[in-house]
């Protein structure tokens, strides 16, 4: 049973502290993440009103700016590898490792908005199961993870493209799952 996203490889999200726009951006550590699925339903609270770290709305959305796929995640990876159970694709077009099991799952990250975005894997549309914002300092939106289920493959290619807000320009990363 996993409980929290663990990595092997390279170090994803070593991004702790990341610049956008000139900003510092606070980001959550890899192990905030992951979480299981029943964390993720009951994570669905709201802030009251006027309360630390509440986030508000000031002004227009940010273009997309960039999409990574970062991370494949799996059953087989970690009955293999545990702790770990996801894989650091960030730097690659490629996992290293083989893939697959009860369950697999692939981590994106968006800067920016997207106006719409679609994934597949082996040719065949895969739906969103979650996403977590990614906040910057003043607790404003500047992207987003997002997690896709994969789950009926054990291996493919994953792509992944989406629409800016404001001026539709198209971004798009992918990752061969072996």
């Amino acid at each position: 049973m996993r409980n929290a996203l663990r990595l092997a490889g390279s170090g994803l999200l070593a991004l702790g502290l990341m610049a956008c726009g000139g900003e510092e951006v606070s980001q959550p550590k890899m192990s905030e993440l992951h979480v299981n699925r029943e964390a993720r339903a009951a994570a669905a609270g709201r802030v009251a009103e006027g309360a630390e770290g509440r986030v508000h709305q000031l002004g227009p959305a940010p273009n997309l700016s960039s999409i990574h796929v970062i991370a494949v995640c799996s059953a087989d990876f970690y009955a293999t590898y545990a702790p770990y159970d996801c894989e650091d694709v960030s730097t690659s077009g490629s996992t290293v490792f083989n893939h697959g099991g009860a369950w697999m799952e692939v981590i994106t990250q968006e800067m920016g908005y997207r106006a719409y975005g679609s994934a597949t894997m082996a040719g065949n549309s895969v739906s969103e199961i979650h996403n977590q914002g990614i906040l910057n300092v003043y607790n404003e939106y500047i992207g987003w993870y997002r997690w896709f289920d994969v789950s009926a493959y054990s291996s493919g290619y994953f792509y992944y493209s989406a629409a800016s807000i404001n001026t539709y320009a198209v971004y798009s990363d992918s990752v061969t799952v072996l």
